[in-house]
């Protein structure tokens, strides 16, 4: 039989979700514990592939297995998770089901805090000098669903074999605080490309990157004068959708 598992985990630890050798990672967390609960190896396949120090609130993964699910599986599970992960479901599927491939769409979310603030320290991007252009900012987001092809916003990568997304919605808009809410919904994102888009949005509204260079370098798909990453404490995967699986 084929499983989901909708967990969600503090990625402050972790070095992202992929197994990694001699690196904590959630995936090899969770195929450790599985592996424990049915006394035998267990590979988990997840929805994608965050980075080191990025979150998830909502992230799906799959196992098989044709022993018999314990009772008050879940709550065992959590048991012995560490405190920075939990599971929050587990759903029976078709046995062709796949937890990476079937997700239509995904949702991402970057957040952004101007006040220094403990209680935020790895969970949200500090900014302390954060005078910018929102307007500047909301015309680049706004051109980002017109594009197709997302090459000047990724790290490339041997896995990537078209580096065509269809972007569905963006937004940016500013909290009560004062700080920043970018989130993106597309059906596919490409290795760091939603921190390279951050910074540049960061970019535009400061100064340094100006709007017609970033529709000139997106039209040609080309690259910016200036390379950055936005630091991924405040990036969290928030939502993944499947045409199986109710919203």
């Amino acid at each position: 039989m084929r499983y989901f598992l909708r967990l969600s985990y503090n990625g402050r630890a972790f070095n992202g979700w992929q197994v990694q050798p001699n690196a904590r990672t959630v995936q090899g967390d969770l195929e450790h514990v599985l592996s424990m609960v049915f006394n035998g190896q267990i590979r988990v396949m997840g929805c994608g592939r965050t980075d080191t120090g990025v979150h998830a609130s909502k992230f799906y993964a799959h196992f098989d297995t044709d022993k018999e699910i314990p009772s008050e599986f879940v709550f065992r599970l959590n048991r012995l998770m560490p405190g920075d992960v939990a599971i929050q479901e587990m759903i029976e599927v078709e046995g062709d089901a796949h937890a990476r491939f079937d997700a239509f769409e995904r949702e991402y979310q970057y957040f952004i805090h101007t006040k220094k603030d403990p209680f935020k320290a790895g969970m949200s991007t500090y900014y302390p000098r954060f005078e910018i252009d929102d307007e500047l900012i909301q015309q680049a987001v706004e051109l980002l669903p017109g594009y197709s092809d997302f090459k000047p916003l990724c790290k490339m990568s041997e896995d990537f074999k078209t580096t065509i997304c269809e972007v569905y919605s963006a937004s940016w808009e500013r909290t009560e605080e004062g700080g920043a809410l970018f989130t993106i919904r597309a059906n596919r994102f490409l290795r760091n490309m939603i921190r390279r888009i951050v910074a540049v949005l960061v970019n535009i509204g400061n100064g340094k990157t100006s709007l017609d260079e970033f529709k000139e370098v997106m039209d040609s798909k080309g690259e910016f004068k200036i390379i950055e990453l936005a630091p991924p404490d405040g990036l969290y995967l928030t939502d993944v959708r499947y045409p199986y699986l109710k919203d």
